[in-house]
Parts: structure tokens; sequence; C-alpha cells
């Protein structure tokens, strides 16, 4: 006979709910839960309440923002830096996370070629040609 007020719940789901982009953005996907049928997608808002979705349909919304808006936290935990936000709704939560190691270095593979030659392809058609005389000095082409 113990009554639980706060608890998690963990669920996969067959799509990728949240990325992190390098260039300091993050895109998350909000889905309809049936706990909440109240639910409007359209009606979700980030911690800033002006941060609407940037589409939805009536299962999904979509969140597409920087790390530095939308009333995003950030944390320093040793070597790891963690950027946070939340979807809400009255009585709806979902938390979005980034993490990002500190000091990191990324290996970039870097490769080139040379680019071929220019073609000059021949073609047929009309050429206008415009001339204007002067008086005066004499030009001479060589």
């Amino acid at each position: 006979m113990v009554v639980v007020a706060d608890f998690s719940l963990s669920c996969s789901f067959p799509t990728k709910m949240i990325d992190c982009f390098t260039n300091g953005t993050m895109a998350a996907l909000a889905v309809k839960v049936e706990s909440v049928p109240s639910l409007s997608p359209s009606q979700l808002t980030l911690r800033d309440l002006s941060c609407r979705p940037l589409q939805s349909d009536a299962i999904n919304a979509v969140f597409y923002f920087n790390v530095n808006s939308c009333g995003t936290t950030r944390r320093f935990d040793n070597n790891l830096l963690t950027y946070e936000n939340e979807v809400l709704f009255t009585s709806y939560r979902l938390r979005v996370a980034c993490h990002y190691l500190v000091n990191d270095t990324k290996v970039v593979q870097f490769l080139y070629q040379n680019n071929p030659a220019p073609v000059v392809q021949p073609g047929l058609g009309d050429l206008a040609v415009i001339m204007r005389l002067a008086l005066g000095r004499t030009w001479q082409l060589k």
C-alpha cells in the first residue's frame, strides 16, 4: 500500500528522439502518449514558452533550437558539458539533453582531387558584334 508520487519510465521508440549537433543546435521529437489524452503537439513548448515546435501533427512535435536559447541550461561535470531543456504541456514533461566532451578532439578525414581541365564545347548560333568608332587615337591589335 505505497503511493508513489513521482516516478520515471523509460520507453524505447523506433526513431531517434533527440539529435545533438556539433554546431550547438538540438533537435527533439515529442510524441503524444496515451496517458495525456488532452495533449495537442502543436501546443507544446520548451522552457521558454515562446519556443514552439518547428512542425507538428496530431501525434508528433519537432523542436529545433540553439543550446543558448529557449531556456536551455548548461552544466559541467568533469570533462562533460550537458545542455538540458524540457518539452512541456500542462501534465506532460519530456527532458531533452545533449552531452559533449570538453576538450575533445575530432579527427576529420580530408580528401581532395584535381579538377579536370575545362572543356569548351563547340556550338552553333548567332553572334552579335557591336563596333563603336571614334576619331582620335588609333589602336592597333597585335
